[in-house]
Protein backbone atom coordinates (compact mmCIF):
# COMPACT_ATOMS: atom_id res chain seq x y z
CA UNK A 1 0.00 0.00 0.00
CA UNK A 2 1.04 3.62 -0.35
CA UNK A 3 1.49 4.31 3.37
CA UNK A 4 2.05 1.00 5.12
CA UNK A 5 4.86 -1.46 4.68
CA UNK A 6 5.90 -3.45 7.70
CA UNK A 7 8.49 -3.94 10.35
CA UNK A 8 10.59 -6.30 8.36
CA UNK A 9 14.13 -5.71 7.24
CA UNK A 10 15.69 -2.28 7.97
CA UNK A 11 17.62 -2.59 11.28
CA UNK A 12 20.56 -4.65 12.36
CA UNK A 13 20.30 -8.34 13.12
CA UNK A 14 22.66 -11.27 13.21
CA UNK A 15 20.98 -13.18 10.40
CA UNK A 16 18.65 -12.51 7.50
CA UNK A 17 17.10 -9.52 9.24
CA UNK A 18 20.20 -7.42 8.68
CA UNK A 19 18.20 -4.20 8.49
CA UNK A 20 14.66 -3.41 9.65
CA UNK A 21 12.38 -2.24 6.87
CA UNK A 22 10.15 -0.01 8.93
CA UNK A 23 6.66 0.78 7.91
CA UNK A 24 5.40 3.40 5.69
CA UNK A 25 6.08 6.92 4.61
CA UNK A 26 8.51 8.86 6.77
CA UNK A 27 5.72 11.24 7.72
CA UNK A 28 3.55 8.37 9.00
CA UNK A 29 6.40 6.92 11.07
CA UNK A 30 7.30 10.27 12.59
CA UNK A 31 3.70 11.11 13.45
CA UNK A 32 3.12 7.65 14.94
CA UNK A 33 6.14 8.01 17.19
CA UNK A 34 5.17 11.52 18.22
CA UNK A 35 1.76 10.23 19.30
CA UNK A 36 3.44 7.32 21.07
CA UNK A 37 5.72 9.72 22.90
CA UNK A 38 2.76 11.73 24.16
CA UNK A 39 0.76 8.68 25.16
CA UNK A 40 3.46 6.71 26.93
CA UNK A 41 2.97 8.32 30.34
CA UNK A 42 4.11 8.91 33.01
CA UNK A 43 7.12 10.92 31.88
CA UNK A 44 9.02 10.40 35.14
CA UNK A 45 11.97 8.03 34.96
CA UNK A 46 12.10 5.24 37.52
CA UNK A 47 15.12 4.33 39.58
CA UNK A 48 15.41 0.96 37.82
CA UNK A 49 16.31 2.59 34.50
CA UNK A 50 19.25 1.22 32.53
CA UNK A 51 18.53 -0.84 29.43
CA UNK A 52 15.50 -2.96 28.49
CA UNK A 53 17.56 -6.11 29.11
CA UNK A 54 18.17 -4.93 32.68
CA UNK A 55 14.64 -3.82 33.52
CA UNK A 56 12.87 -6.72 31.76
CA UNK A 57 14.70 -9.81 33.09
CA UNK A 58 13.53 -13.24 31.98
CA UNK A 59 12.09 -15.03 35.01
CA UNK A 60 11.03 -18.12 33.09
CA UNK A 61 14.59 -19.38 32.54
CA UNK A 62 17.70 -18.41 30.62
CA UNK A 63 16.86 -15.54 28.24
CA UNK A 64 17.65 -16.09 24.58
CA UNK A 65 19.74 -13.27 23.14
CA UNK A 66 19.31 -14.28 19.50
CA UNK A 67 16.20 -16.03 18.19
CA UNK A 68 17.52 -19.22 16.63
CA UNK A 69 14.31 -20.40 14.99
CA UNK A 70 10.69 -19.33 14.97
CA UNK A 71 7.80 -21.05 13.25
CA UNK A 72 4.83 -19.20 11.84
CA UNK A 73 2.67 -20.66 14.62
CA UNK A 74 5.08 -19.43 17.30
CA UNK A 75 5.19 -15.99 15.72
CA UNK A 76 1.39 -15.82 15.62
CA UNK A 77 1.22 -16.96 19.24
CA UNK A 78 3.32 -13.97 20.28
CA UNK A 79 1.29 -11.60 18.10
CA UNK A 80 -1.99 -12.91 19.52
CA UNK A 81 -0.72 -12.56 23.10
CA UNK A 82 0.10 -8.89 22.52
CA UNK A 83 -3.22 -8.23 20.79
CA UNK A 84 -5.14 -9.94 23.57
CA UNK A 85 -3.28 -7.96 26.23
CA UNK A 86 -4.10 -4.70 24.47
CA UNK A 87 -7.76 -5.72 23.94
CA UNK A 88 -8.12 -6.59 27.65
CA UNK A 89 -7.50 -2.98 28.65
CA UNK A 90 -10.45 -0.61 29.24
CA UNK A 91 -11.46 1.22 26.10
CA UNK A 92 -12.70 4.34 27.88
CA UNK A 93 -10.52 7.37 27.28
CA UNK A 94 -10.85 10.32 29.65
CA UNK A 95 -8.75 13.30 30.68
CA UNK A 96 -7.46 11.21 33.59
CA UNK A 97 -6.64 7.96 31.80
CA UNK A 98 -6.71 6.24 28.44
CA UNK A 99 -5.41 2.70 29.03
CA UNK A 100 -5.42 1.23 25.53
CA UNK A 101 -3.80 4.30 24.00
CA UNK A 102 -1.25 4.54 26.81
CA UNK A 103 -0.20 0.89 26.46
CA UNK A 104 -0.08 1.07 22.66
CA UNK A 105 1.95 4.26 22.90
CA UNK A 106 4.46 2.59 25.20
CA UNK A 107 4.97 -0.36 22.84
CA UNK A 108 5.37 1.82 19.74
CA UNK A 109 7.64 4.27 21.51
CA UNK A 110 9.92 1.45 22.68
CA UNK A 111 10.17 -0.08 19.20
CA UNK A 112 10.74 3.34 17.64
CA UNK A 113 13.44 4.42 20.08
CA UNK A 114 15.07 1.03 19.63
CA UNK A 115 15.50 1.29 15.86
CA UNK A 116 16.18 5.04 15.63
CA UNK A 117 19.70 4.72 17.06
CA UNK A 118 20.90 2.89 13.94
CA UNK A 119 24.12 4.28 12.47
CA UNK A 120 25.85 2.67 9.48
CA UNK A 121 29.00 0.99 10.71
CA UNK A 122 28.27 1.78 14.36
CA UNK A 123 25.52 -0.69 15.19
CA UNK A 124 22.26 0.19 16.83
CA UNK A 125 18.95 -0.43 15.12
CA UNK A 126 16.44 -2.98 16.40
CA UNK A 127 18.74 -4.64 18.91
CA UNK A 128 16.39 -4.49 21.90
CA UNK A 129 18.52 -1.82 23.52
CA UNK A 130 18.26 1.86 24.31
CA UNK A 131 19.61 3.98 27.13
CA UNK A 132 16.58 4.36 29.39
CA UNK A 133 18.39 7.03 31.42
CA UNK A 134 18.50 9.38 28.42
CA UNK A 135 16.16 12.36 28.60
CA UNK A 136 14.36 11.34 25.41
CA UNK A 137 13.50 8.02 27.07
CA UNK A 138 12.05 9.53 30.24
CA UNK A 139 9.15 7.40 31.48
CA UNK A 140 9.85 4.54 29.10
CA UNK A 141 11.18 2.19 31.78
CA UNK A 142 8.07 2.77 33.86
CA UNK A 143 5.64 1.89 31.10
CA UNK A 144 7.58 -1.26 30.20
CA UNK A 145 7.58 -2.79 33.68
CA UNK A 146 4.69 -1.27 35.62
CA UNK A 147 1.39 -3.13 35.03
CA UNK A 148 -1.47 -1.19 33.51
CA UNK A 149 -4.66 -2.94 34.54
CA UNK A 150 -2.50 -5.98 35.48
CA UNK A 151 -0.75 -5.94 32.07
CA UNK A 152 2.82 -4.90 31.28
CA UNK A 153 5.08 -5.68 28.37
CA UNK A 154 7.56 -7.20 30.82
CA UNK A 155 4.96 -9.61 32.16
CA UNK A 156 3.87 -10.52 28.66
CA UNK A 157 7.43 -11.24 27.56
CA UNK A 158 7.83 -13.94 30.22
CA UNK A 159 5.86 -16.30 27.96
CA UNK A 160 8.45 -15.98 25.20
CA UNK A 161 11.77 -14.90 26.72
CA UNK A 162 13.41 -18.33 26.46
CA UNK A 163 12.48 -18.59 22.77
CA UNK A 164 12.33 -15.08 21.30
CA UNK A 165 14.98 -12.41 21.78
CA UNK A 166 13.88 -9.14 23.33
CA UNK A 167 15.01 -7.42 20.13
CA UNK A 168 12.63 -9.55 18.05
CA UNK A 169 9.86 -9.28 20.63
CA UNK A 170 9.78 -5.48 20.49
CA UNK A 171 9.32 -5.66 16.71
CA UNK A 172 6.60 -8.32 17.04
CA UNK A 173 4.79 -6.33 19.73
CA UNK A 174 4.85 -3.11 17.71
CA UNK A 175 3.46 -4.91 14.67
CA UNK A 176 0.68 -6.45 16.76
CA UNK A 177 -0.28 -3.07 18.20
CA UNK A 178 -0.38 -1.51 14.73
CA UNK A 179 -2.61 -4.34 13.53
CA UNK A 180 -4.97 -3.91 16.49
CA UNK A 181 -5.27 -0.15 16.28
CA UNK A 182 -5.73 -0.24 12.52
CA UNK A 183 -8.67 -2.59 12.98
CA UNK A 184 -10.47 0.21 14.84
CA UNK A 185 -10.71 2.21 11.63
CA UNK A 186 -13.83 1.49 9.56
CA UNK A 187 -13.47 0.63 5.88
CA UNK A 188 -9.72 0.10 6.13
CA UNK A 189 -8.01 -3.03 4.90
CA UNK A 190 -6.46 -5.09 7.70
CA UNK A 191 -2.71 -5.63 7.64
CA UNK A 192 -0.57 -8.66 8.43
CA UNK A 193 3.18 -8.72 8.99
CA UNK A 194 3.44 -12.52 9.09
CA UNK A 195 5.02 -13.07 5.68
CA UNK A 196 7.48 -10.18 5.88
CA UNK A 197 8.68 -10.67 9.46
CA UNK A 198 12.26 -11.88 9.82
CA UNK A 199 13.61 -13.21 13.10
CA UNK A 200 17.22 -13.38 14.23
CA UNK A 201 17.83 -10.00 15.89
CA UNK A 202 20.33 -10.12 18.74
CA UNK A 203 19.57 -8.31 21.98
CA UNK A 204 22.32 -6.00 23.16
CA UNK A 205 22.67 -5.90 26.94
CA UNK A 206 24.24 -2.45 26.96
CA UNK A 207 24.19 0.51 24.57
CA UNK A 208 25.45 3.65 26.37
CA UNK A 209 25.47 5.80 23.22
CA UNK A 210 21.97 4.84 22.07
CA UNK A 211 20.09 7.64 23.80
CA UNK A 212 22.28 10.25 22.13
CA UNK A 213 21.48 8.93 18.65
CA UNK A 214 17.76 9.78 18.90
CA UNK A 215 16.55 12.83 16.92
CA UNK A 216 16.53 16.11 18.84
CA UNK A 217 13.13 17.74 18.54
CA UNK A 218 14.54 21.26 18.79
CA UNK A 219 16.58 20.74 15.60
CA UNK A 220 13.47 19.81 13.62
CA UNK A 221 13.95 18.70 10.00
CA UNK A 222 17.74 18.52 10.25
CA UNK A 223 17.39 15.72 12.78
CA UNK A 224 14.74 13.95 10.71
CA UNK A 225 17.20 13.97 7.82
CA UNK A 226 20.09 12.75 10.00
CA UNK A 227 18.20 9.83 11.58
CA UNK A 228 15.83 8.68 8.85
CA UNK A 229 17.60 9.65 5.63
CA UNK A 230 21.34 9.60 6.41
CA UNK A 231 21.46 6.88 9.07
CA UNK A 232 18.56 4.60 8.17
CA UNK A 233 18.74 5.01 4.40
CA UNK A 234 15.13 6.10 3.92
CA UNK A 235 14.11 8.97 1.66
CA UNK A 236 11.58 11.74 2.19
CA UNK A 237 8.83 9.49 0.84
CA UNK A 238 9.66 6.72 3.33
Amino acid sequence: SSWLKVLGSRALSSKSASRVQFVGHTHFVIMTLRVALLLAMPLVAVSTAGTPYEVMPCKAGDPVLTTQNLTTCEYKEAVDAVKEAWASLPTACTAAECPQATWAGCVLRMAGHDFMDYQPGNGGGSDGCTNLDANDNAGLASCLIEPLNRTSLHQLYQQFCTKISLADFFVIAAGAVMQSTRELEPNVQPISFTESFKFGRTTNKTCPRAGHQLPLAELSCDEVERVYVENMGLDWRG
